[in-house]
């Protein structure tokens, strides 16, 4: 029992490792696509957006001001935050869901293997069902 908890543990780790791995490769993949491919196109969706222009005359020199329209961005930027928060908590339901769900599934596959080595052996319940089992193993004697 113990190197198969050790070999969960082991896969866990990997898991963890690549996922630290793929998140960022696949970040700057869609960076990289975007930057690339859409050549530019964030950039002028952005400046069309959130960025005003201005004519500044100085003296006979005219040149052109961009700034960025702070009341524009900050509620796009409040939306995006609220909705990346939803997007955060409705993956962890989910994940904490299912992993609820395996969890009682595999607490019951162990206790229908527990109770069927009782009905098929010579063995008191005490020695088959673990102190985590104690009330199965009552309710079984």
């Amino acid at each position: 029992m113990k190197t198969k908890g050790r070999r969960n543990k082991r896969l866990r780790y990997i898991r963890l490792f690549a996922a630290l791995i793929a998140v960022p490769l696949i970040c700057y993949t869609i960076y990289y696509i975007a930057d690339v491919f859409f050549n530019g196109a964030f950039v002028d969706w952005f400046t069309h957006r959130f960025v005003y222009e201005q004519t500044v005359y100085e003296g006979e020199t005219a040149y052109v001001e961009r700034q960025i329209a702070w009341n524009v961005l900050k509620p796009f930027l409040a939306k995006v935050f609220l909705l990346a928060a939803a997007f955060f908590a409705l993956s962890l339901a989910f994940v904490s869901y299912f992993s609820q769900k395996r969890k009682a599934e595999k607490l019951l596959l162990d206790t229908s293997r527990k109770i069927h080595q009782y009905m098929h052996s010579e063995l008191e319940a005490e020695e088959i069902f673990p102190s985590e089992y104690a009330q199965v193993s009552t309710q079984i004697v």
